[in-house]
């Protein structure tokens, strides 16, 4: 009981910025930022880019390696390289706890053609490891770098200065649910048809179907003539004579035996 009662400690970090706030912390590297209650997460996830959006504004927060510790001009240009069309408009250094970097206002405009501003606080951390969190706010021509905007937008601002590193707390990261992968179908199949027999000779065909086999069917031409697969029997029923009588004929008709194996395919 002892160590809990002397575990508990105000963090002064936090003065300042209203009681009902949200707050996003990534346990990943225990870096915090708070919002106002307004305004909601749409998108995270341990160590990768958050999104926090509301009515006034929207908030990007990632970490990042980079090659080198960023300077003045390298952190203008990781703004244009990050939001496009955006226009920078000032540059200044800044500082959070042990860390230092640059806040870099700019002006852009949105998919919709509206005027819009951002300031952009970029943090140098260890091992050449670069901490941003991008507030775009919804108004055309702000430099948050002013006083005068600083005062004028007082929220925003503590926005900023809340984004901090929470040392000395270990929060496990959550375990990842295992997502099951279906196993790919199978792209060969057999068919084995037996047609049943025709006339005196019986016919198996075997057809065996893959997914590689792409050529179409031949088909029969259409000016060739099919001889017929059944020839009828000559009948007995005599003819009755018409007014002039004929002698009967001496010829009778041979009959056909077709079979199924002359039968063409």
């Amino acid at each position: 009981m002892d160590n809990l009662v002397t575990s508990f400690k105000p963090n002064r970090i936090f003065a300042g910025t209203p009681a009902d706030w949200g707050s996003y912390f990534d346990p990943s590297n225990n870096l915090i930022i708070r919002f106002p209650s307004t305004w909601r997460i749409t998108d995270s996830a341990p160590g990768r880019p958050t999104s926090i959006d509301g009515s006034t504004g929207s908030l990007r927060i990632q970490s990042q390696s980079v090659s080198a510790p960023l300077d003045e001009a390298a952190a203008r240009n990781w703004v244009s390289a990050n939001v496009p069309g955006a226009t920078v408009t000032s540059a200044k250094e800044t500082k959070r706890s042990d860390l230092s970097g640059f806040m870099v206002a700019y002006t852009y405009t949105d998919a919709d053609g509206n005027q819009n501003s951002g300031l952009a606080l970029l943090l140098n951390g260890a091992s050449n490891t670069l901490y941003s969190a991008n507030l775009r706010i919804f108004e055309a021509n702000v430099d948050l770098n002013v006083d005068t905007a600083q005062v004028a937008h007082a929220d925003l601002m503590k926005i900023l200065s809340s984004f901090q590193f929470l040392t000395g707390i270990k929060v496990p990261l959550p375990t990842p649910t295992p997502t099951y992968t279906l196993p790919p179908p199978t792209a060969t199949s057999e068919v084995t048809a037996t047609p049943a027999a025709t006339g005196t000779g019986t016919i198996e065909a075997t057809t065996e179907v893959t997914a590689e086999s792409t050529t179409a069917p031949t088909a029969a031409p259409s000016n060739t003539s099919v001889p017929p697969t059944n020839t009828a029997a000559p009948t007995n029923t005599s003819v009755p004579p018409t007014n002039t009588p004929k002698p009967p004929t001496a010829t009778s008709t041979p009959t056909t035996e077709v079979t199924a194996e002359s039968t063409p395919a």
